[in-house]
C-alpha cells in the first residue's frame, strides 16, 4: 500500500502478533487510569467514601466530544460540586476541533482560533444546559505541565481549592496527567482521582493490530496511537529522559510496575521507531 510504515507490514506476517497485543494491552492499562469502576457519584461512594467530589475536571487534550459527554452526565448525576474545563491552544488542539467538526452533533460548534476550554464549553452548556456559574475555565494552558500549574492559579485566584478532584483527560495520557497535578499542586492537600473515560485496548483482526472495541478507530488512527503509546512510558520515568526528578523535573516519582517494564521492552524491537523524544523544549507536549 502506498504510504503505508514500514514497520505496519510487520504486523501482517510476524509469527507473535498476539504477543504484541498483549503487550500493548499490558502498557495501555497502565496509563490509562482508572481508579474508579465507572463515573459516577455510586462509584465515588463505594471507593473513597466520599459522596461528591469537589472538582470535576476535564483536560481539553482529548480527541472527541464523546468524553465531554461522560463528563457531562456524570456531573449532571451528582458527582461533583464543580466543574473545571482546561485547555488553551497548543499541539493537540486541531485534534479536538477535528473531533468537533465530524462529529454529527457538535459540527456547527465554532472551532478556528478557538482554545480547547471554550470549545468543550459550548457542548458542556450549549448542548448539555450546564449552569455556566458552576464551570470554571482555563485558557492559557498549551501542555501537560502547564494545565496544571494554570489551573492551580485558576482556584486559587477564585479561592476554592478543592479537597478532592476528579481528572479526566485523553486516556494515554491520564497517568501523567494524574501525576501533573500531583506535581505542582503539591503545596495544596487535593487529593486527586485519575479516571480515563475509556481503555483502548488493541485485539488481533485480520493479522494485523486492530481496536478491541470498533467504536474507538473513531477517536484515534492507528498509527498514531501506537506513536503515543510508545512515546508515553518514557516519559514516566524518573531518569535523565523522563519527566521525573532525575530528569525535566515536571512529575514526581513514579514507580512504574515491572510487567509493564517488561512488555514494552519487548515492544521496542518491532516499534522502537515509534517512541518520540522527551524534549524539555515542549515540556509534557498533549500530542
Amino acid at each position: 500500500m502506498r504510504g503505508r510504515p514500514r514497520w505496519m507490514g510487520m504486523l501482517s506476517h510476524g509469527h507473535n502478533l498476539q504477543g504484541q497485543v498483549d503487550d500493548f494491552n499490558c502498557v495501555i492499562r497502565y496509563l490509562a487510569q482508572r481508579d474508579l469502576p465507572d463515573l459516577t457519584a455510586e462509584a465515588l461512594l463505594a471507593r473513597y467514601h466520599v459522596r461528591q467530589a469537589d472538582l470535576l475536571i476535564l483536560l481539553g487534550g482529548i480527541t472527541t466530544p464523546d468524553f465531554a459527554e461522560l463528563v457531562a452526565r456524570a456531573y449532571q448525576g451528582g458527582l461533583a460540586k464543580q466543574l473545571m474545563l482546561v485547555g488553551g491552544q497548543g499541539h493537540s488542539t486541531q485534534n479536538l476541533r477535528a473531533g468537533l467538526a465530524a462529529h454529527p452533533r457538535y459540527g456547527a460548534i465554532p472551532t478556528a482560533d478557538r482554545t480547547e476550554a471554550d470549545m468543550l464549553y459550548d457542548v458542556l452548556v450549549g448542548h448539555f444546559g450546564l449552569d455556566r456559574d458552576h464551570i470554571l475555565l482555563e485558557r492559557e494552558s498549551t501542555n501537560c505541565g502547564n494545565n496544571a500549574t494554570y489551573a492551580l492559579q485558576v482556584v486559587r485566584l477564585r479561592r476554592c481549592i478543592p479537597e478532592f478532584a476528579i481528572l479526566v483527560m485523553d486516556p494515554i495520557m491520564q497517568r501523567r496527567i494524574g501525576e501533573s497535578f500531583r506535581h505542582a499542586w503539591r503545596e495544596e492537600r487535593t487529593a486527586f482521582v485519575c479516571q480515563a473515560p475509556v481503555i483502548p485496548l488493541l485485539a488481533e483482526k485480520e493479522g494485523a493490530l486492530a481496536f478491541a472495541d470498533p467504536a474507538h478507530e473513531a477517536y484515534y488512527r492507528m498509527d498514531s496511537f501506537l506513536k503515543l503509546v510508545m512515546g508515553e512510558l518514557p516519559r514516566l520515568r524518573d531518569d535523565e529522559q523522563g519527566y521525573g526528578p532525575r530528569g525535566h523535573g515536571f512529575i514526581g516519582h513514579v514507580d512504574i510496575p515491572e510487567e509493564v517494564e517488561q512488555a514494552f521492552a519487548r515492544l521496542l524491537e518491532p516499534f522502537g521507531q515509534l517512541v518520540r523524544a522527551a524534549n524539555p523544549v515542549h515540556a509534557s507536549p498533549k500530542r
